[in-house]
């Protein structure tokens, strides 16, 4: 059985919305990208719960190297 994560995203004002299923390393990817120039914070977490990607304003600042091969200045 393949990994799963779950999709968090934080308006600016604090606010959460529920959790969305992903089910594959480019589902991760392609959900950061679009809500990330929707929401203030996106964070995906594993099953055990740890963060593996998040974003904030718009920018990756985890993991550093979606850092530095992502952003764009």
């Amino acid at each position: 059985m393949s990994e799963t994560y779950k999709g968090h995203v934080i308006t600016k004002e604090g606010d959460f919305m529920p959790p969305v299923t992903l089910r594959s390393p480019q589902e991760v990817f392609n959900y950061t990208r679009l809500q990330g120039m929707m929401f203030h914070e996106v964070r995906v977490t594993d099953s055990l719960d740890c963060i593996v990607v998040q974003m904030i304003g718009g920018k990756y600042t985890f993991p550093p190297s979606w850092v530095s091969a992502y952003n764009k200045d």
